[in-house]
Formats: C-alpha cells, structure tokens, sequence
C-alpha cells in the first residue's frame, strides 16, 4: 500500500471547495439581511470531515479528497430562521448637519438597525446590519410597536 502525505499543486481541497460554498450561501444571506450560521457550519464540517478521514483510512489506508461530497443544501440549513434567537436590536446612527434658524446643528439620525441573533445550538452571535426600508420590510411588527 502506497501512503500519500502530499497533495497535489492545483487541486481543490475539501477544505478550499467547502469554503467556496460556505462563501456563496453566506453572501446571499448578507444580501437578503438574514443571519447565516457559518461557524456552526465550520465546525460541522470539520467533524465530517474528520469522520471521513478515519473511515477512509480503516478502508484503504489513506483519503481520497474527491470522496468528501459538499451538498449546498446543507449549508442551507445554517441559515433557517428557527436556529437563531434575537438577542437585540441596535439603532445605527449617523451625525448629520441640519441649519435651523442660521444655526448649524448637529444631531444623530437612526440610518438603520443591527439585529444581533445568537445561535440556538452552540450560542454563536451573529450580526446583521441592514438599513431603514430593510428593516421594515422583515420586521414590521417591531416598526408598528413604537
């Protein structure tokens, strides 16, 4: 049995293939202003990948990288709105200049809002920023409140 402790130049890892996809997912939910779990998907890919990598080597001795499929559709599930809890709600402001009465003044005005979540399963926290309309959109509950 020949041993591998190389990998050749030019390859894709499944580390590097995995964190193209997570990159992917994550950027469409940053576009969509929803949370994404990514270091609750890191560790769970690690751990697969980890449990492949034993199983591969009590087979044959070493892992082929190709074995190690990614789905997309797991990394989906890193994103459902049941895993987080909203731990809270921010205001971002901006100073801005305003001339009232030939005076000039300077006032903080709410530009948008920064959800913070915190991940039910392992407790991460994740932020999200998103600007005014944005908010409203996905919370109108909390606008209608106030």
């Amino acid at each position: 049995m020949v041993e591998r402790d190389y990998i050749d130049l030019g390859t894709i890892t499944p580390i590097k293939a995995f964190s193209r996809q997570l990159a992917e997912i994550s950027s469409k939910f940053v576009r969509e202003h929803k949370p994404f779990d990514g270091p609750c998907a890191r560790l769970d890919f690690a751990d697969k990948l980890e449990q492949a990598g034993k199983e591969a080597e009590r087979r044959q001795g070493y892992m082929k990288f190709e074995e190690l499929k990614i789905d997309k559709k797991d990394l989906e599930k890193y994103g459902d709105p049941d895993r987080f809890e909203i731990e809270a709600i921010d205001d971002d402001t901006e100073m801005q200049k305003i001339t009232t009465g030939g005076t000039i003044e300077r006032i903080n005005v709410v530009v948008g809002k920064t959800v913070r979540y915190r991940c039910k399963q392992r407790g991460h926290g994740i932020s999200v920023s998103m600007n005014m309309d944005e908010y409203e959109k996905l919370f109108p509950k909390k606008v209608k409140e106030k």
